[in-house]
């Protein structure tokens, strides 16, 4: 009997007659006797065929037909999680074209019927194999663990970029220091008229000091400066991740309503 309905279902979509098909493909998924992975496709072929039957005549009944298939699928205990995936992308674009073809009030039009949906939490677990799944939407985010090394990272060189810049700045101020203590020697030489032995080796002395560390505050810069800008680089890429690592949208179904929290990969 499957078998002769996926038969069916198929010669419809042959001849396109895609209101018909989608019918047959949306009695096929309700069936029991279908395996997980047959089910899903079955799901996706009602889709395919209630969006091209909306195209052809635009009637919502196709679409609404479909939407039910697809929350039926999605609650099953034997949801295959990769179709999972795929079937929840596909909610999105179902509903807006539902919003599209009769406004934002789709739902009255679908299940005209149903009590208004009354959230009692900003998350309400699905029952089911989405209770099952790592995205479902009651689950924590799950954090980018890279963002959390990058911002790590970032830190460490940034302070020792911050210590070596420290280090150049004092460099600096020794070498100021060295020059001062040089010219007044050179003044006290002047007035003197001459110097001594000790007054030459004195300035022999700050003048390599001087130098050296004329050298060393030219390295610290490199290095600091270097590090900063890297460290500040990571932190902000990190920043970044962290702040993409979930994101909170909000859902709705004829049987649920709340929040959805996406986990970043």
């Amino acid at each position: 009997m499957i078998e002769a309905l996926e038969r069916h279902a198929h010669a419809l979509n042959r001849a396109e007659r895609d209101a018909e098909a989608t019918h047959a493909w949306a009695e096929l998924a309700r069936r029991e006797g279908l395996d997980p992975k047959q089910r899903a496709l079955v799901v996706l072929r009602t889709l395919t065929s209630a969006e091209r039957a909306h195209e052809r005549d635009g009637e919502v009944e196709h679409l609404c037909l479909a939407r039910a298939v697809l929350d039926e699928y999605l609650t099953r205990e034997d949801a295959i999680a990769v179709f999972v995936d795929e079937l929840r992308g596909r909610v999105p674009q179902i509903e807006e074209q539902l919003a599209h073809a009769v406004g934002p009030d789709w739902r009255r039009v679908c299940h005209p019927d149903a009590p208004e949906p009354v959230p009692t939490a900003l998350c309400t677990e699905p029952s089911g194999a989405a209770a099952n799944l790592s995205d479902s939407s009651c689950a924590p985010p799950v954090l980018d663990p890279s963002a959390r090394r990058l911002t790590i990272a970032g830190a460490t060189l940034t302070s020792l970029g911050a210590g070596a810049l420290i280090g150049m700045g004092a460099s600096l101020f020794g070498i100021h220091t060295r020059v001062n203590e040089i010219r007044e020697l050179t003044v006290e030489k002047s007035n003197n008229g001459g110097s001594t032995p000790a007054m030459d080796a004195r300035v022999e002395t700050l003048y390599l000091e001087g130098k050296a560390l004329e050298k060393a505050s030219i390295a610290l810069g490199v290095v600091g400066g270097a590090s900063v800008v890297t460290g500040i680089v990571l932190l902000a890429t990190g920043r970044h991740r962290s702040l993409k690592a979930f994101a909170v949208t909000p859902a709705a179904t004829p049987r649920f309503a709340g929040l959805t929290i996406t986990g970043r990969f």
